[in-house]
């Protein structure tokens, strides 16, 4: 049987710290050996006092021994309880040095079921598995945004530099799109339509819409508005950086025009000009113009579909010096060409 370290320190079981360290201090003092040369026993009752003090004081330790406590004293307690309500087993008792032997056996039983538990947790993905995964995911996630917000940012829209050139001599001529691209700042986002405020919302034809692609090889920056002519009214429009193209696509078939705005440093805080509820302008408006652009024909809902897209039309933006009187316009008529009807808010 083990020492029963509350007798020995003469403490109570529901005994705090502070309790322990008194009673052990007390006891060190009575049977500490050099105040009992001649006592032999008092220096194993000294050793003893020590032994329940350690014991006690660690949470851990004092935890364990209160279960074999509990677990040898309940098994005696049961024990004696069987035999005496049933008068008709075979009596027996074992020895304490059975006890001990089952003791044993119980904790090797116990240290087997640790060491199955840990085999069995030494299988599952570890904490860090998990941190890292809980860390790689925000990552994917950012990666994908960054990756969607570079690919609506207008940079695959960039004419090279020898797409330049040749728009330079031919401003007519067909230019290809497979040509390698420079890297080149965008000042603006070009999906973005600066003007979406103030002209209708963006009207799309999402089975038989065509697609046109709009260069713009000039030093200037361009505000590109769409304008359906049988009903007077801006269905798209959109920004395109100096020396960029940009594909419109999912345009209904009719008969269109192009408004454009040529200036320097667009800047949404600017004040409109014309409608001071509109966000958005030039620091320096270079000069506004209309150019025709004809019939766009509606497709086929596959080549509407299809990508990457086949372009049904193609508009070079002239340079602001190509530009004829007659296709120049005021401020207020790129806002308000004959009467286009403006979204109501």
């Amino acid at each position: 049987m083990r020492k029963d370290y509350y007798s020995i320190l003469e403490v109570s079981k529901n005994c705090n710290q502070e309790e322990i360290k008194a009673a052990f201090r007390k006891k060190a003092m009575q049977l500490h050996p050099d105040k009992n040369p001649n006592d032999s026993s008092a220096e194993l009752k000294f050793l003893d006092a020590m032994e329940a003090y350690e014991v006690l004081l660690d949470p851990a330790r004092r935890k364990k021994y209160d279960q074999e406590q509990h677990y040898y004293f309940g098994y005696r307690k049961q024990s004696t309880q069987s035999k005496a309500n049933s008068p008709k087993q075979k009596n027996y008792s074992f020895s304490e040095a059975e006890f001990l032997q089952r003791q044993e056996m119980a904790r090797r039983y116990r240290d087997k079921l640790r060491r199955e538990q840990a085999e069995e947790e030494s299988k599952l993905p570890s904490y860090s598995d998990f941190k890292y995964v809980m860390i790689s995911i925000p990552l994917a996630i950012a990666l994908l945004f960054f990756v969607l917000n570079r690919s609506q940012s207008g940079d695959e829209h960039r004419l090279s530099q020898q797409q330049l050139e040749m728009l330079k001599k031919h401003p007519r001529s067909a230019v290809d799109p497979g040509l390698p691209s420079p890297e080149k700042s965008v000042k603006i986002n070009m999906s973005i339509s600066p003007l979406a405020t103030f002209f209708s919302s963006d009207e799309r034809d999402s089975l038989t819409g065509a697609v046109l692609r709009i260069e713009n090889p000039s030093d200037a920056e361009v505000v590109v508005c769409l304008v359906a002519l049988k009903r007077r009214q801006v269905i798209r429009n959109c920004f395109i950086n100096p020396g960029y193209f940009y594909l419109m696509d999912k345009i209904p078939g009719g008969n269109y025009s192009l408004q454009l705005m040529y200036g320097k440093n667009w800047n949404v805080a600017n004040i409109n000009p014309i409608d001071s509820l509109a966000n958005g302008m030039f620091d320096s408006v270079i000069t506004c113009a209309k150019i025709p652009i004809g019939k766009i024909n509606a497709k086929s809902v596959e080549n509407a579909s299809a990508f990457p897209y086949q372009v049904d039309k193609k508009i070079v933006i002239p340079a602001v010096e190509e530009l004829k009187q007659s296709n120049k316009l005021s401020l207020s008529q790129f806002f308000y060409p004959n009467g286009i009807r403006k979204m109501q808010r």
